[in-house]
């Protein structure tokens, strides 16, 4: 009887850790303005309920991508979001990935996922499979919280923040 409690109450913790993410979770926004010649990515950690990006902008939440399976215990698939940013001079393909180290919800770092990109500008990778927050939940001491192309401009801006 004392197990049979232990594993419900285990099993209304890890629920209850999904759920809670759900209403926290890492995101990306996109912004491409061809007229003001920018197309720029910005990240979330989750840790703001309402993270300051443009009204114009568009959201990939990267739980959305995860599959999980009944017992919202094990992540059983990840899919991707492509989209597309034409500027003047430059043409980006955009490929978003949820990160994930562990795929028990359950083990170490299980429920701490994040995301990854992969631009390709003009035919030409140029960031290749970026990870916005390291892999390891352990490991995190910074995550790319803005990437910035403009028009013409070889290079993106790359804005890296600490964790507060």
């Amino acid at each position: 009887m004392k197990n049979h409690l232990y594993l419900t109450g285990l099993f209304f913790f890890a629920v209850f850790a999904f759920r809670s993410l759900e209403a926290q979770e890492s995101a990306v926004s996109y912004t491409c303005d061809a007229k003001a010649g920018t197309f720029v990515i910005r990240y979330s950690d989750g840790s703001e309920v309402d993270p300051p990006w443009p009204k114009s902008s568009h959201v990939v939440v990267f739980s959305s991508l995860l599959d999980v399976d009944e017992k919202e215990s094990t992540i059983t698939g990840i899919r991707s979001r492509t989209i597309s940013c034409r500027l003047k001079s430059d043409r980006f393909k955009v490929v978003f990935e949820p990160s994930v180290m562990n795929f028990n919800l359950l083990g170490r770092c299980g429920a701490a996922w994040s995301g990854i990109v992969t631009v390709t500008k003009n035919g030409k990778v140029v960031l290749d499979a970026k990870e916005f927050e390291a892999l390891d939940c352990h490991q995190r001491e910074q995550m790319l919280e803005k990437i910035a192309f403009r028009d013409g401009v070889k290079e993106p801006e790359l804005t890296y923040v600490g964790y507060d």
